[in-house]
């Protein structure tokens, strides 16, 4: 009930058009300091509060990563990451660069400055906005 009031009722199944989308969409959760600060403490209580965490899980994490893979899916298909891509580990390092940025990083940063960190991350991976074949050989 917290979740849902935080983010206004949110669907379980977000809507991402395309890689762009989720980082903007990361971007500006993670620009915003009420937003950064509940995932931390749900987070923070998984040894005491185990069914807390399982319980947010069920109802968002599970939906939501579904989603951010089919996105990483579509980019690795198009030819924006190569083609080796694998989108379980690339959501691995993405939702990782999410939770380094919550845990180093301070509450007062803009959603600019957090969505250059995360296209940073993903560019690592060889992710490039424009696709192209010369890209997925890669």
């Amino acid at each position: 009930a917290t979740m849902e009031a935080t983010y206004g009722d949110p669907p379980a199944t977000p809507e991402i058009r395309d890689v762009e989308h989720l980082l903007t969409g990361w971007a500006h959760a993670l620009a915003d300091p009420r937003q950064r600060l509940l995932p931390r403490r749900l987070y923070s209580a998984i040894d005491d509060l185990p069914e807390l965490v399982q319980s947010y899980q069920a109802r968002f994490g599970v939906h939501r990563d579904d989603a951010r893979r089919q996105v990483l899916e579509r980019a690795r298909d198009r030819g924006q990451l190569p083609r080796d891509t694998e989108p379980d580990v690339l959501l691995d390092v993405l939702t990782g660069a999410v939770w380094q940025h919550l845990a180093s990083r301070p509450d007062t940063s803009t959603a600019n400055e957090v969505e250059q960190y995360l296209r940073a991350v993903l560019n690592q991976t060889g992710y490039r906005p424009e696709g192209g074949e010369r890209n997925a050989t890669r």
